[in-house]
């Protein structure tokens, strides 16, 4: 009976111990300053366990070595960034609408203009423009992330945009450079690059220990 008892008590002080663990060892508080507005962010990143901490990095490969920066940011936002909760809608909202649209005019070289619209996608659509850049392995890869911009983001008045429109209209380099910085610059805003960063960090030091 006393060897029950003391077993039993053995048995609560290691629940005790491991919730203790759980919940503070596994678990950081990080405060993100915004740099353009100085406003601060208090969050609380968690370790969701190894298992789902190996299925989280095994989604940043996607299918053919390419990269799959969206679907590794939106676990990281459902399994490690647990306060505030966040998601894409979390980050779409904190862009004014006048942000989101771009003019850009380019000289035909006859005398007019092509107007053209570049249109924010939303924060996951143009994380998944960026991992199209390149490949897992840092090839470049013009030809798919060109096409993601034309379907996605650039608008002209002149018709509808793809690989055959620039057979006939100057300007494709330029244009494609222009939504490609309208891209880099919104979803740099806000903080979303650093605090993806900074619970990718988090996570990997986590698994390393």
């Amino acid at each position: 009976m006393a060897e029950a008892k003391k077993n039993e008590a053995k048995k609560t002080q290691a629940e005790s111990m491991k919730e203790t663990f759980n919940k503070y060892g596994k678990q950081k508080n990080y405060t993100y300053e915004n740099p353009d507005t100085n406003e601060k962010l208090d969050m609380i990143l968690n370790f969701p366990g190894t298992f789902r901490a190996a299925e989280i990095t095994d989604s940043l490969v996607g299918r053919s070595m390419s990269r799959n920066g969206a679907d590794y940011n939106a676990n990281l936002m459902e399994s490690v960034i647990i306060s505030p909760k966040m998601d894409w809608n979390y980050w779409d909202e904190k862009l004014a609408d006048d942000e989101k649209v771009k003019t850009v005019e380019i000289d035909e070289g006859d005398g007019t203009k092509a107007t053209y619209t570049l249109t924010w996608p939303g924060y996951e659509i143009a994380q998944r423009l960026i991992d199209a850049r390149m490949d897992f392995n840092d090839t470049p890869q013009p030809f798919i992330a060109n096409q993601g911009l034309m379907d996605e983001v650039i608008k002209s008045d002149q018709g509808k945009v793809d690989y055959n429109y620039w057979d006939k209209h100057i300007g494709m380099n330029k244009v494609f450079g222009e939504a490609n910085n309208f891209i880099n610059e919104l979803i740099s805003k806000n903080g979303y690059v650093d605090i993806m960063d900074e619970a990718d960090t988090f996570l990997g030091e986590m698994v390393n220990k």
